[in-house]
């Protein structure tokens, strides 16, 4: 019994540890991703200057790491802009703030 477990052991000790993982849920989380919860709702979200054709409360997944500039529009209120810190594998959340104008022109 001794020496099976020895045999065992070595066998399954020996194995190749170089596989490489294809889950695609574990490679699409390695990327940054942003949650952006507007009040009110229902901003567009733009990054880099880009429509992303969302609307808050919605998420940025796959950021590359790094800073990206993220602009959230709503008609009759001020447009907002700011910079978000994306890090690979992270998530974080903004929850922001809409401001109406001093003066609104109907």
């Amino acid at each position: 019994m001794k020496y099976f477990l020895i045999i065992l052991f070595l066998i399954f000790s020996c194995r190749d540890s170089s596989t490489e993982f294809h889950d695609p849920f574990f490679l699409a989380t390695q990327k940054g991703k942003i949650v952006i919860q507007t009040n009110p709702s229902g901003a567009s979200i733009f990054l880099n200057d880009k429509d992303m054709n969302k609307i808050t409360p919605d998420s940025l997944i796959n950021l590359e790491a790094g800073s990206h500039k993220v602009k959230l529009s709503k008609e009759k209120f001020l447009d907002t802009t700011f910079t978000v810190i994306s890090e690979d594998g992270k998530r974080k959340i903004y929850f922001i703030t809409l401001k109406k104008p001093f003066i609104w022109k109907k």
